[in-house]
Order: structure tokens, then C-alpha cells, then sequence
């Protein structure tokens, strides 16, 4: 349940997030603003960073600089990453996708990549063995013919490399942060960019409570037609851009993912792009009260600034596929939130509900590499079924 929830949430959040109907529309004709200025704001306090949080990034970035050293004269150690052949058979018979003989495999041991027995089995092994690993696959495994499966992989060992993670130094932290020359000097560093990173959250925090608080406030009445479509579109465009992460057609994937009927799906998109109208309308609504309005060069440094962001070579290529009017709305919308947190009168204090939000984003992260982790799956059989 909390994965559907969490890839429909991730599909219909993405229709938001640097899009508004192209068409012009008053929206004073839609829209009665409540109070919008000067308005409560009760949020959770903002978080402290703490010394275990500094030093856990900093060991983490220096776990990033580890190189591999080859190993002569000693067995398999949990921990190392290791050269091997394999070739897996049931009943006597290898099963597709079980093999990797071209070149070899890089496994780490201890990593948990390959079914369970598989990397135990190597620990004491030395370069130039082969041995044979009698295993049985998980009764849950996603292919029937090898669920709860005995099979035998025959392995040759062909190198072993352990793991060489460096000290931190004066002379590893310029590759860390080029503007640090010290270890003193990275670890102020790094403790401003946790700082920047729980203060710009916090911010956030701080925006989307005050504009929930006064679109609540505010009536909107039914958006136009084309406005409701464009949002519809949108969804189902994002529906298909997942649907391929997946190798599956739509329907497919909400059916099989998402594990919703395509009627229940339209129909929950439809409420949604009709929530995603109204709020766009209320944000032009503030915008065209404040007279906040986005320039040409707005646009055109946003998008010179964040254009290798988003896989673009250059600004002009990206205005040009997002659409100048997509990168207006998500800019207009950016300075309507920072207007009402700038405006409002904001109270940090514990909240009820402080983990709903967190919890929401934890699924959204966890949608997200799950759909990631089956990309990457998808092209690399060999492993998947090892796995």
C-alpha cells in the first residue's frame, strides 16, 4: 500500500513541480482571496545539526575517494571485491541468465547483491580457484522456474581487491571541497552546508504551510476546462515516462504498479489536476494583487544556472523543450511562497502531526529508487537473476 501510495504521489507531485496551462487567464475571476498577509504559521522547530550528523557526512565523503588495491598472497575477506566467473545450473542444466563468463563479474563480499550462501561461499577462497556453491533460491523469488530452486554455481576466482579508504588530511580535503585547504577548514564547511541544507527545509516548511493556509482561506470557484486538461495531460505524460523506467505501456503500469484500474487512475487524476488548477490560480491571484511578475532575463539566468541540472547543454535548448512559459510559472510560483513566509507570522512549536511529512517524503525517495533500482535491473540480467 505505501508503494502505490507513494508512486501515485511521486506521478501527480511531478505534473506540479515546473508546470502551469499555457493559456493566459484571469484569475480574479475565479478566485476570492482570505487573508493572505500577516497570516499564523505554526510549524515544527527547526532542526539542529548535530555533531554526529557533521562527522557521518564527512566519513561518507571520504568513503567516496576509496580506490582499490589488488591482493596477492592471502584468501577472500568479507569486505573485498572480487573478479569471478560463474555458471549456474539446475538439475544439471544451466538456466538463462545464471552466467557471467565474459570478462568476469565484480562482486563485493559482504555487500548482499547475490542470493543468500553465494558470497559466504567465497570467504577463503584464493585466486585461481574454482568451486562449486550448492544453494537454494528464495521461495519468494520473482522467476517461478527458480523460486525455492536447489541450483549449483560453479565459480573461478580470477582476482581479489580490497578496499583502501584514505585518512582525512589536509591533502585529501581539496578533493572533498575545493575551497577548503584543512581538515579545520572542511569540517566548518561542511557544518554550514548542513546548516544551509535544515535552513533551507525549514524555509520550505515555512512557504507550503502558509500558502496551504491561505488557498484554505481563499474560494476558488470550478477552473476552466483547458486549464483541469492540461493538468490531466500532464499526469498521464508522467505516467508514461515511469511506465518506461519499467519497460511496461501504461496501463500496464498503473494496473500492475500501482495496482489501480485505468478508471480509478483517470478519475483520481482528474481531482488532482483540479487541485493542481485551483492552486495555480490562487498563486497568479497573489501575484497579480503584489504586482510579482517574472522577467525575460529571470528566465534566462534560471535556466544558465540549472541547465547541466536538468541534462541540457545550454540555457537556450532548455527554455526551448520545458517551454518559457512552464520555467515563468515555477519562478512567479517560487516568489508568491517566499512573499507569504515573508509576510506571515511564524510560531515553531512541536506539531502533532510533525512525521507526516517527513513519512511522505521517505515514501516518494523510496518510490523513487525502487523505480530506479528496476531500470537498472532491466539491463543488467545477469545480475538480476543472480540476485
Amino acid at each position: 500500500m505505501k508503494r502505490r501510495i507513494a508512486l501515485f504521489a511521486l506521478l501527480v507531485a511531478a505534473v506540479t513541480t515546473m508546470t502551469a496551462c499555457g493559456d493566459e487567464v484571469n484569475p480574479n475571476k475565479y478566485v476570492t482571496l482570505g487573508e493572505y498577509k500577516g497570516i499564523a504559521v505554526s510549524v515544527a522547530p527547526k532542526d539542529e545539526v548535530t555533531q554526529e550528523e557533521i562527522d557521518n557526512y564527512i566519513q561518507s565523503a571520504v568513503e567516496g575517494q576509496t580506490t582499490y588495491a589488488d591482493v596477492t598472497g592471502r584468501a577472500i575477506q568479507t569486505g573485498d571485491t572480487v573478479n569471478i566467473d560463474y555458471v549456474g545450473k539446475k538439475d544439471g542444466v544451466e538456466f538463462e541468465g545464471g552466467s557471467s563468463t565474459d570478462g568476469g563479474y565484480d562482486l563485493e563480499i559482504g555487500s548482499g547483491s547475490f542470493i543468500e550462501g553465494f558470497e559466504e561461499g567465497l570467504i577463503g577462497a584464493n585466486i585461481g580457484d574454482t568451486l562449486d556453491l550448492n544453494l537454494t533460491f528464495p521461495e519468494d523469488y520473482s522467476s517461478v522456474d527458480l523460486a525455492g530452486a536447489e541450483v549449483v554455481f560453479t565459480v573461478s576466482v580470477n582476482s581479489i581487491k580490497e578496499a583502501v579508504i584514505p585518512e582525512l588530511s589536509d591533502e585529501l580535503v581539496p578533493t572533498l571541497a575545493a575551497e577548503c585547504t584543512t581538515v579545520d577548514e572542511y569540517k566548518v564547511y561542511v557544518k554550514n552546508l548542513l546548516e544551509e541544507q535544515v535552513q533551507t527545509s525549514f524555509d520550505q516548511t515555512v512557504q507550503s504551510t502558509a500558502f496551504q493556509n491561505v488557498f484554505a482561506a481563499s474560494t476558488v470557484s470550478e477552473p476552466p476546462q483547458d486549464m483541469i486538461d492540461y493538468y490531466v495531460e500532464q499526469t498521464m505524460l508522467n505516467a508514461d515516462t515511469y511506465a518506461g523506467y519499467y519497460g511496461l505501456e501504461r496501463e500496464a503500469f498503473i494496473t500492475e504498479q500501482l495496482q489501480m484500474t485505468m478508471e480509478d487512475f483517470e478519475a483520481q487524476a482528474q481531482e488532482m489536476a483540479i487541485e493542481a488548477s485551483k492552486q495555480e490560480l490562487v498563486v497568479r491571484a497573489i501575484a497579480k494583487k503584489e504586482k510579482l511578475t517574472v522577467k525575460s532575463d529571470e528566465i534566462n539566468t534560471f535556466a544558465t544556472e540549472n541547465m547541466t541540472m536538468y541534462g541540457y547543454e545550454s540555457a537556450e535548448a532548455m527554455i526551448e523543450e520545458i517551454g518559457e512559459s512552464e520555467i515563468e510559472y515555477y519562478l512567479l510560483n517560487t516568489k508568491v511562497l517566499e512573499f507569504l513566509a515573508e509576510n506571515a507570522v511564524v510560531t515553531e512549536e512541536e506539531q502533532p502531526d510533525a512525521t507526516t511529512v517527513s513519512e511522505a517524503v521517505g515514501a516518494v525517495e523510496e518510490a523513487t529508487q525502487e523505480t530506479a533500482d528496476t531500470a537498472e535491473t532491466t539491463e543488467e540480467t545477469t545480475e538480476t537473476v543472480a540476485e
